[in-house]
């Protein structure tokens, strides 16, 4: 029987925050750049910050954010909407780029290890962040993890050191997280890690390019990072 265990780790709690903020805003069609939140919500600082129990996300007019929530509540926290003026801030689009290389750098030691695994066996593993703020880990086979589509925030697979990359597989699958909601997708190894990401909804001519040409360059909801772990 194959290894698999849910857990809470410092990246899922921080990812379950931050995706709070952003389903907020996207979910009530405001322009993520008009929106303002703590600058410390895209760094490393953020669960220690966080941990005084309340997020301010700040709109100016509120308009159809502020009519449909007055506060949220994850992990604790409460994500409340305010006119009020905060510094330091950042938008909130900005999170959409902070999210997945904070996401790494707190889980930076479990991914790590696990990529260990996968250069050692050639046995890959795949992490799962969900939105109730856990981890689900899955050991998969030797040089693949085959998984149904689960729902989630974003989806990281090992692959052993020295291939930093994505087959054309691993990218059908990030896109269609990317479409479903997710806000990132991507492979580890020990040293670095290859990320897709969005700066918002997808776009539908951001996605044809994709599936048809297999091409990043222009797109302008979607991007792709490579990190040093």
């Amino acid at each position: 029987m194959k290894w698999q265990q849910l857990e809470t780790t410092p990246g899922s709690r921080y990812l379950a925050l931050v995706a709070r903020v952003l389903y907020l805003v996207e979910d009530s069609d405001v322009d993520p750049a008009s929106v303002r939140v703590p600058a410390w919500l895209a760094s490393d600082e953020a669960l220690e910050r966080a941990s005084a129990g309340v997020v301010a996300v700040e709109v100016r007019g509120l308009g159809r954010l502020g009519e449909r929530l007055a506060e949220d509540v994850v992990s604790g926290v409460r994500v409340v909407v305010t006119e009020g003026v905060q510094e330091p801030s950042t938008s909130a689009a900005a999170l959409y780029e902070a999210a997945p290389l904070v996401t790494l750098r707190l889980d930076r030691r479990v991914l790590r290890e696990l990529a260990r695994r996968t250069s050692d066996t050639g046995v890959e593993y795949m992490v799962e962040y969900l939105d109730d703020g856990t981890a689900a880990f899955f050991e998969g086979e030797r040089y693949a993890v085959r998984l149904p589509f689960i729902s989630s925030l974003a989806a990281l697979h090992t692959h052993p050191e020295g291939a930093c990359g994505l087959s054309s597989k691993d990218v059908d699958s990030a896109i269609h997280l990317l479409t479903e909601g997710g806000l990132f997708s991507g492979a580890v190894t020990e040293s670095c890690a290859y990320l897709i990401y969005r700066l918002g909804p997808v776009l539908e001519d951001d996605y044809m390019a994709i599936k048809a040409r297999g091409s990043w360059e222009g797109l302008r909801s979607v991007k792709t990072k490579w990190v040093a772990l």
